[in-house]
């Protein structure tokens, strides 16, 4: 882990620290910090075109899982997005497709690559990283 993960962990609870105490503003610049955090992890990575294909494909398969979830209730349960995450598409903040990308690349870049684990381990960090999220973004209407 280099000091620019450690710097991406702190602000990013600094923003949930900040948001606590009442700077509801956070929730405002959420969509930018996301793209900002692909962004960063982007730059950090280079990715085969196989590897890409795979990352796209990632976005656009979870996009589309939320749109069946959000309109039958199927997969993830009963659900709607709120407006802090911006534009929708059929009821789907188009930002999901980001996130959808952005989550297997952190996990990617977390993982030593040399394991043959890496697979489970990175889908179990996924996982871990989901929970907490989901309770956030449904306590605070994202």
């Amino acid at each position: 882990m280099t000091y620019k993960h450690i710097l991406f962990v702190f602000l990013t609870l600094c923003g949930g620290v900040l948001y606590l105490f009442g700077a509801e503003w956070v929730l405002e610049i959420t969509p930018i910090y996301i793209v900002a955090s692909l962004v960063f992890l982007l730059k950090k990575q280079q990715f085969s075109k196989k590897h890409s294909t795979i990352l796209i494909a990632a976005g656009v398969i979870g996009f589309f899982s939320e749109i069946i979830g959000v309109h039958t209730g199927l997969l993830y349960g009963s659900y709607a997005y709120g407006n802090t995450l911006g534009p929708k598409l059929l009821g789907v903040a188009i930002l999901l497709f980001v996130m959808w990308v952005f989550v297997p690349i952190s996990m990617y870049s977390l993982i030593p690559h040399n394991t043959k684990w890496l697979p489970f381990i990175a889908g179990a960090g996924a996982v871990m990283y989901d929970i907490p999220l989901e309770h956030f973004a449904t306590r605070f209407g994202l």
